[in-house]
């Protein structure tokens, strides 16, 4: 996984009204001071696959300067949103700006920073989509992308494995009104146990309406139900 390096001057890039493409520019409002860091760049070029959503950069726009469009890539291993820089320099957009959204102009996806809660209860900062535009009662996605480790031949008939990056099935999320975003279990009576005092309400809706926890347009329903108890 990536690693901060240390804080440096912000360097943006700009377009201009008419300009073709992406320019860069020396960022000197002391105001947005920390809002990139400096990454490395060192990678195993033995490993396979892909650490990014997509391995090139793509014009966006962050919802801290909304006036300027950066070229971007989401490296989903690491759970970083990377500009490029001037000289090079790939950095990142800085997590403890909590509120921060990142939208990609050619696609119109928007990623929005969340605390949330991992499996073990740790609490970490990454990237989300929502599956919701609106409301306090949220629906995300989470991609993932995982590292498996190199696998040798065992028998030589086996087939020997390079260590690669791979994209897996996305996870989904819920995040509930004033509280963090947590893992939505596929178990619907474990689910009824997040809404205290409505469990009941919760399993006969879910129930009632024939909800697949795994489905988009059921989570999408299941989050309108949500937000108008």
């Amino acid at each position: 996984m990536s690693k901060f390096i240390f804080l440096i001057p912000l360097f943006i890039f700009v377009q201009h009204a008419y300009a073709q493409g992406i320019q860069f520019a020396d960022g000197t409002s002391t105001k947005m001071d920390n809002t990139f860091l400096t990454l490395s760049s060192s990678e195993d070029p033995t490993i396979e696959g892909s650490r990014y959503l997509n391995d090139t950069f793509s014009r966006a726009r962050i919802s801290l300067m909304p006036s300027q469009i950066y070229a971007v890539r989401y490296n989903v291993f690491g759970d970083e949103m990377e500009f490029r820089g001037t000289d090079n320099k790939i950095l990142a957009l800085n997590k403890n700006k909590i509120s921060a959204e990142v939208t990609f102009l050619d696609t119109n996806i928007t990623y929005s920073l969340y605390e949330y809660k991992e499996d073990d209860d740790l609490i970490s900062r990454g990237y989300f989509t929502r599956l919701n535009p609106t409301g306090a009662n949220i629906i995300l996605k989470k991609n993932v992308v995982v590292f498996l480790k190199e696998k040798e031949s065992k028998t030589g008939y086996d087939p020997y494995r390079p260590p690669m990056y791979k994209k897996v099935k996305d996870r989904i999320y819920i995040k509930l009104e004033n509280e963090m975003p947590v893992l939505l279990t596929q178990n619907k009576r474990k689910l009824s146990k997040l809404f205290r005092g409505r469990e009941k309400e919760i399993i006969n809706f879910l129930n009632k309406e024939r909800i697949n926890l795994s489905k988009d347009k059921d989570l999408i329903k299941f989050s309108n139900y949500l937000n108008n108890l």
